[in-house]
């Protein structure tokens, strides 16, 4: 005779067993009585299938949700592995793992939409505007900037300056001269632009500039 035991605490099923006779009980009856270990019952459990485990409530076997072991993240695309047997919590869906590596690695990759986990529609334009954000951010020294602009042009600062007072008053040049005493260089800085289009640098130029501290030529550049 079998005999299947269950979790004392969670009653999920853990394994089939054979039973023992209990020689005293069977001799008084005259007929096998078996013997059963707390937690466990002589009512066979159900055929499982993928991510299904079964507990014993109310004396019957009960088919559950198993998803342990597996990823789960939620509108936040915040990420966990299932530890429990049962529905997903509210606001979490199951995801691969290779889909838990990618939102790990780029969080703007994905997005949750009815339930789903979808690539956004709007990753190229959000990765776009952050990459720009990052690159606005970018610094250089003075020393940098006008040591990078000597070598790719031959030019320093009061050079800069006698073009600037050349042109028809589309650059303030008083706070232009503030801008070359100051210790940093900022990409985002509206002047980077106004000067470089001066000096005939794009805004690619520009970008790679305050990236590796010197200007491309045009290989460099179509590699980068």
């Amino acid at each position: 005779m079998k005999i299947y035991l269950y979790d004392e605490i969670t009653k999920e099923y853990i394994e089939t067993l054979d039973a023992y006779l209990d020689p005293a009980e069977t001799e008084i009856k005259g007929e096998a009585v078996y013997m059963y270990p707390a937690n466990s019952t002589e009512i066979s459990p159900p055929q499982l299938l993928e991510n299904q485990t079964c507990i014993f409530e109310n004396g019957a076997w009960k088919i559950t949700k198993d998803y342990r072991g597996q990823y789960q993240c939620n509108s936040n695309l915040e990420i966990s592995i299932v530890e429990n047997f049962g529905e997903l919590a509210q606001d979490f869906i199951l995801i691969t793992k290779a889909q838990a590596d990618k939102i790990a690695e780029d969080r703007l990759y994905y997005i949750v939409s009815n339930g789903k986990l979808v690539k956004n529609p709007q990753y190229e334009k959000q990765k776009a505007e952050l990459e720009a954000e990052r690159i606005a951010h970018l610094y250089l020294t003075a020393a940098d900037v006008e040591r990078g602009i000597y070598k790719a042009k031959g030019l320093d600062f009061d050079d800069i300056l006698d073009l600037v007072n050349k042109q028809a008053g589309s650059i303030d040049v008083k706070a232009l001269k503030i801008e070359f005493k100051a210790n940093h260089f900022y990409r985002g800085n509206p002047l980077v632009d106004s000067i470089g289009a001066i000096l005939g640098f794009t805004k690619e130029q520009l970008d790679y500039f305050f990236k590796y501290k010197e200007f491309p030529n045009k290989e460099v550049l179509a590699d980068a």
